[in-house]
């Protein structure tokens, strides 16, 4: 009977300690989950110059769109942008396509409308050109960390670069409309 409750307790501690060495899987480590931190990423904007994550402290609110120029949801999502503007004009709004789609972007723009407003501060249009990822994919960690895989994918990020809101697919501009209006 000592001999069970030897092993019995051997069991519990060695779980407990096992538990206690698992990786913390929480928001933190999963960019693609609300409340997570904005992953690290670089673009090369339409205009040549590369931006990264770290370059928009002046903003309350950031936007990340991961497009594709072809995508009738992210046209239309880029078409409505315009035509509401005025509300997004103190949010930084970066639109993040994969590379090898730069040739695609320049007539995505232009029929959107997105070239009309391209000359605004807060506008930014370019591919992603984080380093590769070590997976299986041909992507950049950046981008398996955070793409859902349905476009446009739309990041609402706060002044602490805190996920509030995630949009997959089709998006209702009044939806984002509401969440950069929120404090």
């Amino acid at each position: 009977m000592r001999g069970f409750y030897v092993i019995f307790t051997l069991l519990f501690f060695f779980a407990g300690n096992v538990s206690a060495q698992k990786k913390d899987l929480s928001k933190a480590y999963n960019y693609k989950m609300p409340g997570a931190d904005i992953p690290p990423f670089e673009v090369k904007t339409t205009a040549g110059k590369m931006i990264s994550n770290k370059d928009f402290e002046g903003y309350d609110k950031l936007m990340l769109i991961l497009f594709n120029p072809g995508c009738d949801h992210c046209q239309h999502l880029a078409k409505d942008l315009v035509e509401h503007y005025d509300t997004f004009k103190d949010v930084a709004i970066i639109y993040i396509g994969a590379k090898g789609v730069e040739e695609y972007i320049p007539a995505f723009l232009k029929e959107t409308g997105l070239a009309t407003i391209m000359d605004k501060k807060n506008i930014y249009v370019g591919t992603d050109q984080t380093k590769k990822s070590d997976t299986q994919y041909e992507i950049s960690e950046f981008l398996y960390n955070l793409y859902e895989f349905r476009l446009p994918q739309v990041n609402i990020y706060d002044k602490k670069r805190t996920m509030i809101h995630r949009s997959l697919g089709e998006v209702d501009i009044n939806t984002l409309i509401d969440k950069v209006s929120t404090n």
